[in-house]
C-alpha cells in the first residue's frame, strides 16, 4: 500500500519496490494495477543488494523489514546496500520494531501490547501466534544500535519522526 499512497500523492515519481518474497510482489503488482500505477511504479524480486550497482535513486523506504533480519553483520548489509544506491543529499526512511529482547523494558511494552490486543478483539491464538513469530523469527535491536548502524552504512542527520509502541521512525540523509 505504501507504493500505492506514494504514487498516487507524486505523479511524477517514478517507483520500484523490491521484495523477496514472489507472493509480496503479487499481491503489490495486483493493487498497482487496480490503481492504475502500472506506468509509475515497478517491482523488482530479489533484495535491495540485488539492484544492479548502477542503479541510483533519489530517495528510499525501509518499512517494517529490517526487524527480520539478524543483527550479524545482515543489518549493515542491508542499510549499506540501500545507502551504496542513493545519490548524495537523498532521504532515507527507516520504520522498524525495535527495543531489546529480554529486557524489563522490552517485555513490558510485549504486555502492553497484549492488552492492548485483547481490548481491540484479537483472537488469543492470532495474539500466541504473533508472539511466536517475535520470538524465533524477528530480531529488533535498541534504538541505540539503529543509529549506530545508520552512521556506520553512511547515512547522517538522523531524526526519529515516529514512535508507537515497539515501533519507530527514522529519517536519515546520505
Amino acid at each position: 500500500m505504501e507504493l500505492v499512497k506514494f504514487g498516487q500523492g507524486n505523479s511524477k515519481w517514478q517507483i520500484l519496490g523490491v521484495d523477496p518474497s514472489e507472493n509480496m510482489l503479487t499481491i503489490a503488482k495486483d493493487k498497482i494495477q487496480h490503481h492504475g500505477l502500472s506506468e509509475q511504479v515497478k517491482l523488482f524480486q530479489g533484495y535491495t543488494n540485488h539492484l544492479p550497482d548502477d542503479s541510483i535513486y533519489d530517495a528510499a523506504t525501509s518499512i517494517l523489514v529490517m526487524h527480520f533480519i539478524p543483527d550479524d553483520g545482515s543489518k549493515l548489509a542491508f542499510l549499506q546496500s540501500i545507502a551504496q544506491r542513493l545519490k548524495s543529499s537523498s532521504t532515507f526512511i527507516l520504520v522498524d520494531v525495535f527495543g531489546e529482547k529480554g529486557t524489563d523494558d522490552f517485555q513490558q511494552m510485549i504486555d502492553f501490547i497484549k492488552k492492548f490486543w485483547q481490548e481491540a478483539g484479537i483472537p488469543q491464538g492470532k495474539q500466541a501466534e504473533i508472539l511466536q513469530t517475535m520470538e524465533k523469527g524477528v530480531y529488533p535491536i535498541s534504538e541505540t544500535r539503529v543509529l549506530e548502524l545508520l552512521h556506520q552504512a553512511g547515512f547522517i542527520k538522523v531524526i526519529r519522526f515516529y514512535m508507537g509502541l515497539w515501533v519507530g521512525g527514522w529519517m536519515a540523509i546520505k
